[in-house]
């Protein structure tokens, strides 16, 4: 009985992984859909005289801190690298959560490295805020 069981529990488990794997992948599709569209709304709003203004206060506020992750993240490493980057800002002016990408490694340490940082306030709760990452 305890050999059935055993089987049991192994089928079920590599059952699990695989539906496991589909959504990460499913996800990642999604992360390319999600970041297309407050991509859209980012530059949709910094076109406004209000979001033109606050990317005026905000890029420049944060502009050290972006840097250091850019540097920090890139290291050494000189692969070229070319992606978009969504930062959204909280009422009270921190990072609160960022869309890049799933296939840039450098994206995800940038997005980490710039979690939580301070900026000034946006005109709303989760502004988002478009950034364009190229070296080549």
């Amino acid at each position: 009985m305890q050999l059935g069981v055993r089987r049991s529990s192994h089928l079920i488990l590599s059952c699990v992984i695989v539906v496991v794997s589909l959504f990460s992948q499913i996800a990642r599709a999604a992360d390319t859909g999600d970041l297309a569209a407050a991509w859209k709304d980012a530059d949709k709003l910094s076109k406004t005289p209000i979001g033109n203004k606050y990317e005026l206060e905000f890029f420049p506020a944060i502009a050290q801190t972006l840097a250091d992750a850019v540097r920090n993240c890139g290291g050494s490493d000189k692969k070229p690298y070319k992606f978009d980057m969504v930062l959204f800002v909280s009422a009270d002016g921190h990072i609160i959560r960022s869309l890049y990408p799933p296939n840039q490694p450098i994206a995800a340490c940038i997005a980490a490295k710039l979690k939580g940082k301070k900026g000034p306030r946006p005109p709303r709760d989760s502004w988002p805020v478009g950034a364009r990452f190229d070296n080549k």
